[in-house]
């Protein structure tokens, strides 16, 4: 007996209570992260009155870690084929360096685009608008096809073609290249640094050093590129069952005591009531956030570039919802188009 409890002491000491201390540590990664990317798109809005309190976040703090994944696994091969190539045409050995050049890039560009088809696959399962779970087209039309290749490429270029997310993979890429020449990752596709002439040596030599002075530059910049640029663009188009902020589109009405002593742009509130008493009807319109206190809305319109079209709504005064089937692309605080459903 008391062999067994010795070894469940042990397993507990040894195992269980560091995983369980790495899961709580994840845990609180994720949180701080989204709760992070939320307020940053709260303060982009102009919402200042939230609950941060929110077992949310580490849904929002799982999608960013999968967005700074998707970075890094797009900059990959680049950064393989880039250093490969560099320290292949720079090596003393008798190497076929051009086909070694054209065998690496080639294998960097069939890699990248199947994981880029993958990512953008993934990614569009999130937003309203992207691709359906169950294809209800004939997947071997040619139509078909290309249809639905021009789907997943838009959800690549809307998830990944901003210029925040190209800076992040451009400074990701630098750190990947650092680490990948650091360690030596190349000799594994037949350039190894230590194959180098005796000038390039020396210039790699220096390079590194010179890296490990601004590489912690060069990750600050990709770490605060990618949470500003997923929390643009990325992040209120992604359904708010998943962890995102897409906003949703209703129509209210209003006390009829509490409407007659607000007044309301006009391009908000419908048609005054018919008669006294009746609800005033407010919408389509975006609702934002929606805290304890007030509803944050603005007009359902596309490309609206006025800067001052956020409202807040006491919530009391609000008699009903009704939501709108519909959905709306975002970047930063505009709607840059609507989907009607």
């Amino acid at each position: 007996m008391s062999d067994s409890k010795s070894g469940i002491n042990k397993f507990l000491d040894t195992t269980a209570e560091p995983a369980l201390k790495l899961g709580a540590a994840g845990l609180g990664a994720l949180y701080v992260f989204g709760l992070l990317v939320s307020n940053v798109h709260l303060m982009a809005v102009g919402v200042s009155e939230f609950t941060s309190l929110r077992a949310q976040n580490v849904m929002t703090g799982s999608l960013t870690a999968f967005y700074f994944a998707s970075l890094l696994v797009l900059a990959l091969p680049w950064c393989v084929a880039a250093c490969t190539c560099g320290i292949a045409l720079c090596s003393n050995q008798a190497l076929n360096k051009a086909g070694t050049c054209a065998q690496v890039l080639t294998l960097a560009v069939a890699l990248w685009l199947f994981m880029a088809w993958m990512i953008a696959l993934a990614w569009g399962f999130l937003y309203p608008w992207g691709r359906p779970w169950v294809v209800t087209q004939n997947v071997w039309s040619l139509k078909a096809s290309f249809h639905d290749f021009g789907v997943i490429a838009q959800q690549f270029i809307d998830t990944f073609g901003t210029r925040k997310a190209v800076v992040a993979f451009l400074a990701f890429s630098l750190v990947l290249a650092y680490w990948l020449i650091k360690l030596d990752v190349t000799r594994f596709f037949g350039a190894s640094r230590n194959s180098l002439g005796p000038n390039a040596a020396d210039w790699a030599r220096v390079g590194l050093m010179l890296g490990r002075l601004v590489m912690p530059l060069f990750v600050l910049i990709a770490i605060v590129c990618t949470v500003f640029g997923f929390s643009d663009d990325v992040y209120p188009n992604i359904r708010a069952n998943l962890g995102g902020g897409q906003p949703d589109v209703v129509e209210l009405q209003l006390e009829p005591g509490e409407s007659g002593k607000i007044t309301l742009p006009f391009d908000l509130a419908s048609t005054p009531p018919a008669q006294p008493g009746a609800p005033t009807r407010i919408g389509p319109v975006v609702v934002w956030y929606q805290s304890d206190k007030f509803l944050y809305l603005s007009p359902f319109v596309e490309n609206d570039r006025d800067s001052d079209r956020l409202l807040a709504i006491d919530i009391k005064m609000v008699r009903v919802i009704r939501y709108i089937p519909g959905s709306v692309r975002i970047s930063g605080r505009h709607i840059v188009k609507i989907y009607k459903e």
